[in-house]
Parts: C-alpha cells; structure tokens; sequence
C-alpha cells in the first residue's frame, strides 16, 4: 500500500486530492431504543487503473443512513449516489482520452426480527427481509448496448432457527 501511495504523488501532471464532510445523529428515546441517522457528502480526483491503462477518475458522493434497534426488531436502509465525475471533470483514461463516464446509485433496505420460543427445544430465530437495488449510468461508454440492462436489484425473505439438542449441541 505504501508503494501505491508514494506512486500516486509522484503524477505531478495529475490534480489528486479529496474531501469529505459526515455528520451522524443518534437518538435513543427510551431504555434499549436506538435510532440512527447519519450523511455526508465526498468529493475527490484519484489515479485508478485497469487492464487498458490508467485514468483519472473525479466524483462528488452523497449518502444517507438510518438505523433503528429495539428489543428484537432492527432495520436500517441506506442511499448512496455517485455522480460520476460532469462535462468540466470527466473520468477518462490517460492514454486514449476515451471518457469513461460512471454514474451510479446504491439503495439497501433491512428489517429483522429476533425472537426466542422456549418451548420448542430451547430455539432462537431470526427472520427478515432484504431489498437491495444499485443502478449504474455510463451514458454508453462502459456497458454498450446493454447499458438499459445492468441494473442490479435483489429482495427476499429469509428465517433461521437455531435448536438447543444437548448442552453441547445446537442445531441450525
């Protein structure tokens, strides 16, 4: 990692740098309630490489988070956007110029409830939903003719118990 970075700055010809600002929230209404917010926003101009050559990449980062925990229930969701670099600071690859523009969206969202039921071996569960949907815009550069087709959504449901057979031995 060292070397990386002492490579990095020795491109006098490329502008590098970044900067950030977070501020989180956290409020907990009454004993064992949580909740959870928190942003920010990062900007940065790096150097990345890939299998034909190096480049530029610049971008502006917008996220949102919130959380919430109580007894056996959480859930959170979160939202990322990249804008990808604009027309005045492309991401582009050094050799060709070719612009490689990258703009690009991450939604999540979880709910999960834990619960004990003694009277069937002792078991611990644990059952949710997930959602997840990233999204990615390369203005036909990147993914071509598939670029309506690289949308990237997941979502289910999902249970898992675990059984207390014997002091030590537990079934999943």
């Amino acid at each position: 990692m060292e070397l990386n970075y002492s490579t990095l700055h020795k491109h006098k010809s490329q502008d590098i740098g970044r900067q950030l600002q977070n501020a989180s929230l956290y409020f907990r209404p009454k004993n064992g309630m949580e909740v959870v917010t928190a942003g920010g926003w990062n900007a940065g101009k790096a150097i990345f490489y890939n299998d034909l050559g190096e480049g530029q990449a610049y971008g502006n980062e917008y996220w949102g988070q919130a959380r919430f925990k109580y007894k056996g229930w959480f859930a959170q969701t979160y939202y990322i956007k990249n804008d990808g670099g604009d027309d005045s600071n492309p991401n582009y690859l050094n050799r060709t110029g070719l612009i490689v523009p990258l703009e690009r969206s991450h939604y999540e969202a979880q709910i999960q409830y834990n619960f004990n039921v003694p009277t069937l071996s002792n078991s611990e569960w644990t059952v949710g939903l997930d959602y997840r949907d990233a999204k990615a815009d390369t203005e036909n550069h990147v993914y071509g003719r598939n670029e309506d087709n690289d949308d990237y959504m997941l979502y289910g449901a999902y249970a898992q118990a675990k059984f207390k057979l014997e002091p030590k031995l537990d079934l999943f």
